[in-house]
C-alpha cells in the first residue's frame, strides 16, 4: 500500500508496497510542561525513534504528512510540534498521594 500527497503538483510517495516501515524506539525521555512558578516538571516519560535513521526519516514523513493534513483541515488547533513516542510512565493518572511530577 502506498502513501502519497499530491502538493503544488509534486507527489510525494512515501511508502513502497514491498517495504515495511521497521523503526526502533531507542530515544527515552520526558514530555515538559512549565509549571506555574516556571519550573519545568515532567509527568510522562517515554520511548521513542531516533529520525536520524532513514526508517525513522520515513515514519517522521508519514506521520508529518498526516499532522499537516488534519491542521489544514482544522481538526488539530493546538501549536506544538508532533511528538512520536510510546508512554511508558504517566504519573498524572496514578492515585493522589502528592503529585509530584517524574522530573523532582
Amino acid at each position: 500500500m502506498a502513501c502519497s500527497s499530491s502538493d503544488e503538483g509534486n507527489t510525494i510517495t512515501i511508502l513502497n508496497s514491498s517495504r515495511s516501515v521497521k523503526v526502533r524506539l531507542d530515544t527515552m525521555d520526558a514530555l515538559k510542561s512549565n509549571n506555574v512558578e516556571g519550573n519545568v516538571n515532567a509527568h510522562v516519560l517515554f520511548l521513542g525513534p531516533r529520525w536520524v535513521h532513514e526508517e525513522g526519516a520515513r515514519l517522521w514523513d508519514v506521520c508529518n504528512l498526516i499532522n499537516q493534513s488534519f491542521r489544514s483541515a482544522g481538526f488539530i488547533t493546538e501549536t506544538r510540534p508532533l511528538e512520536l513516542h510510546c508512554t511508558i510512565l504517566n504519573t498524572s493518572h496514578r492515585r493522589p498521594r502528592g503529585n509530584i511530577p517524574l522530573s523532582e
